[in-house]
């Protein structure tokens, strides 16, 4: 089952007519539970699904706080998360227990210039939730097979030279 967190989200629109634009979709990060003292109160895997959407599978949210949103920021740390930018406009105003969610973005994101996805609340300045785009990006650029290397000499098949 997949819900949507907005309705103006529609799944088909977001699978379907977006193009896949950035070396980011496809990209997958477990979101992180950092701030809380209760084990498993935020986890899901997060998935970068086009260049207007991520979607968070098996998300389990029990953290109710009054103005929750997705945003991104420089980092985690505290400074950087009061420099936040809205990644949606919409709180997330609901618990979750093992759901998929499509999350539309706002068309001002770039997944280039998204260092971090995080789930956090705005009022108290608490951190549910995060996943490190660009520490998930080096770890799948690092881990795909390199091309041969080209030699410049001549090589030979069916008894003719290519060069």
């Amino acid at each position: 089952m997949c819900i949507a967190l907005t309705s103006s989200c529609n799944a088909a629109w977001v699978y379907g007519t977006s193009v896949k634009t950035s070396p980011y979709v496809g990209l997958s990060g477990n979101l992180s539970d950092v701030a809380h003292l209760m084990k498993d109160q935020t986890v899901g895997m997060l998935t970068i699904v086009s260049d207007n959407a991520f979607e968070v599978t098996n998300w389990t949210y029990t953290g109710m706080a009054p103005s929750v949103h997705w945003v991104t920021a420089a980092s985690t740390s505290p400074a950087d998360l009061e420099k936040y930018m809205l990644l949606n406009p919409d709180r997330v105003t609901m618990n979750y227990t093992m759901a998929d969610v499509i999350v539309p973005v706002s068309s001002n994101v770039s997944w280039a210039n998204t260092p971090i996805i995080a789930l956090y609340c705005t009022q108290y300045k608490a951190l549910f939730g995060s996943v490190n785009l660009k520490q998930e990006l080096s770890m799948k650029m690092s881990s795909m097979p390199m091309a041969p290397s080209m030699s410049m000499g001549a090589v030979t098949t069916g008894g003719r030279k290519m060069i």
